[in-house]
């Protein structure tokens, strides 16, 4: 029996659905990665090599550590961020926490975050 732990910061899956390519936020369902909505626990982000994908493909998925993630809306360094389509948006009451920004940036931008999986923020 081996014991080791796997610390991998990235797995691969095979999507359930197309998704759109690097730096967006996916979701496991039980057919595979799926675009992470804002009802969604997120698995991880799409690494910068993923290129839109059909569902089926396996993709590959930073899952821990330091990331970079494509923004829904301007935010600010230090920020809590939620998905929603698979971008990041700043967290709102009740949503899951999944990253930190490490910098501000506009709607689209892409940006260095932290996977925190902080859980639902509270008010």
């Amino acid at each position: 029996m081996n014991s080791m732990i796997d610390m991998s910061a990235t797995k691969t899956f095979p999507a359930a659905e197309a998704l759109p390519g690097a730096f967006y936020a996916v979701a496991l369902s039980e057919n595979g990665l799926k675009v992470a909505g804002a009802s969604d626990v997120p698995l991880g982000i799409l690494v910068a090599e993923v290129e839109a994908a059909a569902a089926g493909e396996d993709v590959t998925v930073q899952i821990m550590g330091g990331s970079r993630w494509k923004l829904g809306e301007a935010v600010k360094a230090g920020a809590l961020l939620s998905a929603s389509g698979g971008k990041a948006i700043e967290a709102a009451a009740g949503s899951y926490v999944f990253a930190q920004a490490l910098q501000n940036g506009s709607a689209d931008d892409v940006i260095q975050v932290q996977i925190i999986n902080g859980g639902i923020k509270v008010a």
